[in-house]
């Protein structure tokens, strides 16, 4: 498990923008070595770098990437209880570099659901570009190229390419991005969501055609059930489950998140309460209301204060005092502060 801790850690990298070759095949061809030995069983995240590197070149008589990174998932699911991101961000990297984008939002998802089962902290930098690249570029990118080229193919009566601003199923995919985005806010003592992505957010529901937003139909009160969620401070150290209400343990399947009603209208059960309480604002026909929808998004999720602040965070000095009490000025302050230092002990052994 060291070693192949050790292989999946070399970076290739020469530049920003270029690879060196020789390095690379030598971490693939490591990595299969370790693959065949069976130190890679349980290392998921060894597995999806091998399925990059399959992706860009492949090995004779091996599985495909699309294989390996799938099995990256069976092992986060069956070995470590669905409790690793990168397996779906790996997999949905390579859906959208291949331009299968239903399939691509769809990990995008799950990945954003399993980040929704801890709460945000500095430490989760690496984690937070990666759902911040999806949300802020990819996405965007998505639906502007999904546009232009669905306008292009309307000349050409061969092949039309399908508009997934017209898609319901694909606004309901990246409504509940946000969603796990927002569970990963939810609880913590740092904010996640600021005005990028509020501003990104309106830019890409706006795409979609009023006729598509107002076919999802949102769940009234979520389906939201008491279940064991891992808590942390950063996610590399999971605590023992704690039982939440607010915190939902993530399927293998968001089949359940997007279902079909008898009015021919998608359901969507949103669970962070963000996101619950902007269903009105994004399913609708009418005109988006930017501003409420980036007010609500950017609000303060915690709004306790923490037992050990609640004294400490207030100016005693200045507001509160209790009776009776003398207050001192600023020159006894100053007097203070005037005082000549004492000599150390240390300080006196090197005096001449």
């Amino acid at each position: 498990m060291e070693v192949a801790s050790m292989v999946s850690s070399i970076n290739p990298g020469i530049t920003n923008t270029s690879d060196s070759i020789e390095l690379a095949s030598l971490q693939q061809q490591l990595l299969w070595l370790l693959y065949d030995q069976g130190h890679l069983k349980r290392y998921p995240l060894a597995l999806g770098n091998l399925g990059d590197l399959e992706e860009i070149s492949p090995t004779v008589d091996r599985p495909p990437a699309e294989e390996i990174l799938k099995e990256g998932i069976k092992v986060n699911q069956t070995v470590y209880k669905d409790q690793h991101i990168y397996p779906y961000t790996y997999l949905g990297g390579f859906y959208h570099r291949q331009k299968q984008y239903m399939k691509a939002i769809d990990c995008w998802v799950k990945a954003a659901y399993v980040a929704g089962k801890y709460n945000y902290s500095k430490d989760d930098e690496e984690i937070f570009k990666e759902l911040y690249e999806i949300a802020n570029d990819f996405i965007p990118n998505i639906l502007k190229a999904s546009t232009s080229s669905a306008e292009s193919s309307e000349n050409s009566a061969a092949y039309r390419t399908p508009n997934l601003t017209e898609d319901p199923s694909f606004f309901a995919f990246v409504l509940q991005f946000y969603d796990g985005v927002c569970l990963w806010e939810e609880g913590g003592h740092t904010p996640v969501l600021h005005a990028d992505w509020a501003k990104k957010l309106v830019q890409s529901i706006s795409r979609f055609s009023p006729d598509c937003r107002s076919a999802l139909s949102s769940a009234q009160g979520g389906s939201l059930s008491p279940a064991a969620v891992p808590m942390k401070n950063e996610l590399g150290g999971v605590k023992p489950p704690v039982t939440s209400s607010d915190k939902v343990e993530h399927s293998n399947s968001l089949q359940a998140g997007v279902e079909n009603s008898s009015k021919e209208k998608l359901v969507l059960n949103l669970k962070s309460a963000k996101m619950r309480g902007m269903r009105d604002l994004l399913a609708t026909s009418g005109k988006i209301n930017t501003s409420a929808i980036k007010l609500q998004l950017t609000a303060q999720s915690q709004v306790s204060v923490p037992k050990s602040r609640r004294r400490t965070s207030f100016k005693t000095d200045d507001y509160v005092y209790d009776f009776g009490e003398e207050v001192g000025n600023e020159e006894d302050d100053n007097e203070k502060k005037k005082r000549p230092r004492k000599v150390r002990k240390t300080d006196r052994d090197f005096v001449v």
